[in-house]
């Protein structure tokens, strides 16, 4: 399986909740969220935490960015035993669902690979995807 067909496959398991999102969308013509970023079960579970005392506030939307920082099973070249685990993710989803909040997962796939001196998981492993090959050593002015 390559790299587009798991995020493709990422993309089905989301559509899946259908159900759940359409009856949320109903229940919620406006959204109330907020961007935050995870990077590991301890950061998410804290987060947790948060979440019913946000609902309360009226948050019903999440967008948690969690990039590569996942224990990819299905991808080992891309995971990080690290991050966040699936019992982590699963546990969180149940959470937010049980009070009414949306989770949206943010990862970025092609764009922002790199931050100052690092470069992304993506094309770490996968430099053939880097639309600028070695036009920015080290990152360099990028």
């Amino acid at each position: 399986m390559n790299l587009i067909t798991t995020l493709l496959l990422l993309v089905i398991v989301a559509v899946a909740s259908a159900d759940w999102n359409a009856d949320w969308r109903k229940k919620n013509p406006i959204w109330r969220g907020v961007h935050i970023g995870v990077g590991n079960d301890a950061s998410l579970e804290a987060l947790g935490r948060q979440v019913p005392a946000m609902a309360r506030q009226g948050l019903n939307a999440l967008v948690v960015e969690v990039d590569y920082s996942y224990q990819f099973k299905s991808r080992p070249e891309m995971n990080d035993p690290n991050g966040i685990s699936h019992k982590g993710a699963r546990n969180f989803t149940r959470l937010c669902r049980e009070n009414g909040v949306r989770v949206i997962p943010q990862i970025n796939c092609f764009g922002h690979q790199s931050w100052a001196e690092n470069t992304g998981a993506l094309l770490t492993k996968h430099p053939e995807l880097d639309e600028s090959p070695g036009m920015y050593p080290g990152n360099k002015d990028i």
